[in-house]
């Protein structure tokens, strides 16, 4: 049984600026000060990142910290697509490009080729409808 998660990573990272320590979690981000009310003043955002990964399973996306540029940097899991399934996936919508990816990779690559064609060849008012179809249609009877 293949599991395959969707995660939506929210990462901010902030430089106090009292201490000048970095801060990783945005939790963390505001601090109470002595009645008990919760400020961020003491702190600057320095680089935020969001990614919507989808991630297989044994694979993983990665956030890291690139401490000479100071900013945040994602790493993402291979597609599994081919190409032409990939260029299918970027004719999609956005909204739908997620759903189409995880049903296309799914699919061997003789079937992938042949339902990104089917995409790729049909005309414009038609993309979204056959794109969504593909999307989620079990790939069992695709």
């Amino acid at each position: 049984m293949k599991i395959r998660i969707f995660c939506l990573v929210l990462l901010a990272l902030a430089v106090s600026t009292a201490t000048s320590q970095l801060l990783f979690s945005p939790v963390d981000v505001f601090q109470e000060d002595q009645t008990g009310n919760r400020s961020d003043q003491d702190w600057v955002l320095v680089d935020s990142v969001s990614a919507a990964v989808r991630i297989t399973t044994g694979e993983q996306a990665v956030v890291a910290f690139d401490n000479i540029s100071g900013s945040l940097a994602v790493f993402y899991p291979e597609a599994g697509l081919t190409p032409q399934a990939i260029n299918a996936v970027e004719t999609a919508p956005e909204w739908l490009q997620m759903d189409l990816a995880d049903n296309l990779s799914r699919l061997s690559e003789y079937y992938q080729n042949l339902y990104a064609d089917i995409i790729l060849e049909t005309q414009d008012p038609y993309v979204d409808e056959m794109a969504f179809q593909i999307a989620h249609i079990a790939p069992q009877t695709l």
